[in-house]
């Protein structure tokens, strides 16, 4: 389903300037804190009124401030997944799913309930209330209660960032699971980069209020177009070139045709390539699999690389032409 926002909206500490269309059924809001990734959710949901522009989704107008047409969120179809899941702590989980549909018999809302408690492996806790689930029990049952309200998209704020970094990766692969079962389209904010690229196949990069860069993931995260959209994405090897040269690593790359160039800090060799900077070590941090390198060329620029654990790093590391990411400003 086509969504489509393209609003502005002043506030006191950054203005919100926002154009945005997608139809993949599973897109990421990826940035910092403060970049606008909630006030985006809200904008949608109509929580927060733009102060100009157009909210569609698929043929459905939700905001247009030409037409003055301004749909409020309890009509706008659109389900908003919290990120303290919401549950009503004094209520069962079968009345937690189903409190929304007071318009419905018991009977629909015994179809819908079982339905979705199918659907996302929850039935056997339709008794218990939520003090008794676990963070991922809980927001199954929160994703379960937005089901049945049938919306034509999900909002899902920061969803994993309450939880434990085991509890985390598991559950980001089952909620991507869910939702692709359930058909529906969602909008999923982060600022964890790797959850943004396993949750889903399309990333809009935010900072200060507007979008940065987007593109599919398989793209995006691997080749990013602009300086600041790979700054964004962790990329800290970002260098001007002047006339083909990097000029602090005294490196000529001949008719280069980008002002800016990136290199991944796994692009690099210790032994090999066809280029070659000289540098000193000036810090090693020590992971699980690959020890991170900081080093210092001779003009005092520093270099992230990172290597496998055991690799004996010298005075001089490599890296190869088809590593270089070509960036505008």
């Amino acid at each position: 389903m086509n969504v489509i926002l393209d609003v502005e909206k002043s506030f006191p500490s950054f203005n919100f300037s926002i154009s945005y269309s997608s139809d993949a059924s599973l897109t990421t809001l990826l940035g910092p804190s403060g970049s606008g990734k909630s006030v985006f959710l809200r904008i949608l949901a109509g929580i927060i009124r733009p102060d100009r522009g157009v909210v569609r989704i698929g043929d459905r107008v939700l905001f247009d401030s030409e037409k003055g047409i301004d749909i409020p969120p309890q009509k706008r179809r659109v389900g908003y997944l919290f990120q303290n899941y919401a549950l009503f702590p004094t209520m069962n989980v079968y009345k937690n799913m189903t409190i929304a549909l007071s318009g419905s018999s018991k009977k629909e809302k015994e179809t819908l309930a079982d339905k979705y408690a199918t659907l996302l492996g929850i039935k056997h806790l339709l008794k218990r209330m939520p003090a008794m689930l676990s963070g991922g029990e809980k927001q199954r049952v929160a994703l379960a209660r937005l089901l049945m309200m049938d919306p034509d998209i999900i909002l899902l704020d920061e969803p994993f960032s309450a939880l434990d970094s085991a509890l985390r990766e598991n559950l980001r692969n089952e909620m991507r699971t869910l939702i692709e079962k359930s058909g529906k389209t969602a909008i999923i904010v982060t600022h964890d980069m790797e959850e943004a690229y396993y949750m889903s196949s399309y990333t809009y990069l935010l900072e200060n209020g507007s979008v940065v860069e987007h593109g599919r993931n398989d793209i995006l995260y691997f080749t990013p177009s602009t300086r600041r959209g790979a700054s964004l994405l962790g990329i800290r090897n970002i260098k001007e070139v002047q006339d083909g040269l990097i000029r602090d690593w005294n490196i000529d790359l001949g008719h280069f045709k980008h002002p800016f160039v990136a290199l991944r800090s796994d692009a690099f060799s210790p032994s090999s390539g066809e280029y070659h900077v000289d540098c000193r070590i000036r810090r090693i941090d020590e992971g699980i699999e690959k020890c991170h390198y900081v080093l210092v060329t001779e003009g005092g620029s520093e270099i992230y690389a990172s290597f496998d654990r055991g690799v004996k790093v010298g005075e001089r590391i490599f890296f190869d032409e088809k590593s270089l990411i070509g960036l505008s400003p």
